[in-house]
């Protein structure tokens, strides 16, 4: 299994393209979609599925262009943001947290259909994925872990040295603080840590070092 971080988009949002034998899937398209349309064309693999760590317009922005150029590929995030999957998702959001962002969205925005309602302990996609719901950065946040391959795309959730912002709407410092103790922190610490933004740690790095969880 291959993975490949782009950073994408206006808040350089980090995406992953993970390639398997027979496919590809792509985690958290924010942006740059021509970048990440032409990552995924090199690769000469079908696009199986995109899935959203949470549904914040940076890490989503990119999924019309996705949609038009791809066509039929999965579309998974938790049961509880699917309806934020939207132009008027993104429209509330911008409009809540920053209104000066509402000119990123462009005139032809459409989303595709979410096809499959991620839960707490699902395992997805080829690639074999467990879901591990995350709640704080955002109610539905979910981090991606592969206990084969040894690593954690954990979205907004961590990050080295410090944690996802809850300033936004949605967000709850005491949920992402129990969520990264609970759900993240039992893992190996030898596990990759890839975030939403920003360079790659490791678990037991983050045990170590990262202030906000001492």
């Amino acid at each position: 299994m291959l993975i490949q971080r782009i950073p994408t988009g206006l808040l350089s949002a980090n995406c992953y393209l993970i390639e398997t034998r027979q496919s590809l899937v792509l985690v958290d398209p924010g942006g740059s979609a021509d970048i990440l349309i032409e990552a995924v064309r090199r690769t000469r693999k079908r696009l199986e599925a995109v899935l959203l760590t949470h549904s914040h317009f940076d890490h989503i922005l990119a999924l019309p262009a996705l949609s038009r150029r791809f066509g039929d590929f999965h579309l998974g995030i938790h049961t509880l943001e699917k309806d934020q999957v939207s132009e008027s998702g993104i429209r509330r959001f911008l409009s809540d947290a920053d209104p000066s962002l509402l000119s990123l969205i462009g005139e032809d925005f459409s989303f595709p259909p979410v096809t499959h309602e991620l839960h707490d302990n699902d395992v997805v996609t080829d690639a074999s994925l467990l879901v591990l719901h995350t709640p704080g950065h955002s109610p539905g946040s979910i981090c991606l872990y592969s206990r084969e391959e040894g690593f954690l795309l954990c979205g907004d959730t961590l990050f080295r040295g410090t944690v996802g912002r809850t300033d936004l709407p949605g967000g709850n410092t005491a949920a992402l603080l129990q969520s990264i103790q609970q759900q993240l922190l039992p893992l190996d610490e030898e596990t990759a840590v890839y975030p939403g933004h920003g360079e790659s740690t490791t678990i037991g790095c983050e045990k170590r070092t990262n202030r906000f969880l001492r």
